[in-house]
């Protein structure tokens, strides 16, 4: 079956931005992916960013067994008011999120499956991040596009700010 998204190996332009492993290796997984990995290389608020680079006990609820989440983004920024942020970000589609529809109303149980585990990891690495004094969001396309009547809200692009 072909993959509807595309895949590949970033080149990171403002190297010294970049706090991950592999610098030359920076994996991205969807276009939307590589659309943020762009916006975190050239924004001038953004100070460092990394790709799949925490590593987030959880409990698979699915195989029963403790396993490892690696969310999509660790990013520091600096905000309006000089003041800097550590986020980590996951870069997901709303049906996968259980953030649009209750469990009930998503049709397919390949979506169902996602938003259970995804609800298991996303709780593990809020707790984490908490005790690490990060923050965590879920980036989804109403986030990442300004999709519907809405205007995206709570995106990198929107939170950080621009040097002048």
């Amino acid at each position: 079956m072909a993959k509807n998204y595309i895949q590949g190996i970033y080149t990171v332009q403002n190297r010294e931005k970049y706090i991950g492993q592999n610098i030359d290796n920076v994996i991205y997984r969807s276009g939307w992916e590589l659309n943020v990995f762009i916006t975190m290389d050239k924004n001038p608020a953004i100070r460092y960013w990394s790709s799949e680079s925490i590593q987030i006990p959880y409990y698979n609820p699915f195989t029963k067994r403790s396993t490892i989440y690696i969310p999509d983004l660790f990013v520091v920024y600096v905000d309006k008011d000089g003041k800097q942020h550590a986020e980590v970000l996951e870069i997901k589609p709303l049906k996968e999120t259980g953030m649009g529809k209750t469990l009930a109303e998503t049709r397919s149980q390949r979506d169902k499956a996602a938003i259970i585990l995804n609800q298991h990891k996303w709780a593990a690495a809020m707790a984490w991040c908490k005790k690490n004094n990060f923050g965590f969001r879920v980036l989804t396309e109403q986030q990442l596009f300004h999709t519907g009547n809405q205007p995206a809200r709570n995106t990198v692009k929107r939170r950080v700010v621009r040097k002048k």
